[in-house]
């Protein structure tokens, strides 16, 4: 089972009381003023995709190459700014801006500056979300943002976005089925490095073709 439906009846049972699991919320308060005064050169009230390649954990990581050549395409493709995120770690940002740096600096990054809570509300007004199993991932579903998600070694059956519209991309894992993970930990794993940008490319585009008709901006989010 999903690990939201395990917690949830953990809760239930230690309690006594019912009730059905609805969707993940989170409602931030900080303005789009707030963001705007991080982010001047992005409008926030118009389409752009959040793209978050790190994790904590090194081995669920995808190749910077790939993401490269994803941002570059649903750029041109979805007619959008890309606006790249990561955590402040020292080694998150670096990533970002290695990966930025193949673009001339051309798409936004959060490089770091945004806590929880304003990164909630810029994830809220995306056009979509792009990234591995992180708490980025699950704080986009919180705000109902449409999700393509990389998975390797996570076993998507418990960690996928939750009751949000969202495409996953699965890499294929032996390690996976039997628990029993065997590959250096200090890299992506194979599983991971060897999904290739079309598949995520084409997630992308089935998704931005699901719903049709504008995206909720961050005013329509404000209250």
């Amino acid at each position: 089972e999903h690990q939201v439906l395990k917690d949830f009846q953990t809760v239930l049972d230690c309690t006594g009381l019912t009730g059905e699991v609805g969707p993940l919320r989170f409602y931030p308060t900080t303005t789009v003023e707030d963001l705007a005064k991080k982010l001047p050169e992005v409008d926030l009230n118009g389409d752009y995709v959040v793209i978050h390649p790190p994790s904590r954990w090194l081995f669920k990581e995808w190749l910077p190459e790939h993401w490269t050549k994803v941002a570059d395409t649903i750029a041109k493709e979805f007619d959008c700014r890309i606006v790249f995120s990561c955590g402040p770690d020292a080694r998150e940002r670096e990533m970002v801006a290695a990966i930025r740096k193949a673009f001339g600096g051309e798409h936004a990054t959060t490089d770091g500056q945004f806590n929880i809570d304003g990164f909630g509300r810029l994830l809220g007004g995306a056009k979509m979300f792009l990234g591995v199993d992180t708490v980025a991932m699950h704080l986009a579903a919180a705000m109902q943002t449409r999700i393509v998600a990389l998975f390797g070694p996570s076993s998507e059956w418990s960690w996928h976005p939750w009751k949000c519209r969202h495409e996953l991309v699965l890499g294929d894992c032996e390690c996976k089925r039997t628990r029993k993970f065997v590959c250096d930990k200090s890299k992506p794993y194979p599983c991971m490095s060897g999904i290739g940008p079309d598949a995520v490319l084409t997630a992308a585009r089935k998704l931005n073709g699901s719903t049709p008709g504008a995206h909720p901006s961050l005013l329509q989010l404000h209250d």
